[in-house]
């Protein structure tokens, strides 16, 4: 079994996507590709799903870790 690579986006790159994994969301975030998983299932991750395909939509990830997104910034 071949592994996927995986981009590592800095954050001028990202804004310039228009989708990435959710293995290179999870780098992006700091959290385990499990973890990313879990949050895009719960909806904490803006995702589209195409065929058995997820994918993580760029722009309004962008604008989460930026602090504008309806996720942005810390929350107790």
């Amino acid at each position: 079994m071949s592994k996927r690579k995986i981009h590592f986006y800095t954050l001028d790159e990202l804004g310039m996507a228009v989708t990435i994994s959710v293995e290179e969301a999870s780098h992006l975030l700091g959290i385990s590709r499990t973890a990313a998983y879990e949050a895009a299932k719960l909806g904490q991750v803006p995702v589209v799903r195409v065929g058995g395909s997820v994918r993580v939509l760029a722009k309004p990830l962008y604008d989460i870790l930026m602090g504008s997104g309806p996720q942005g910034g810390y929350q107790s």
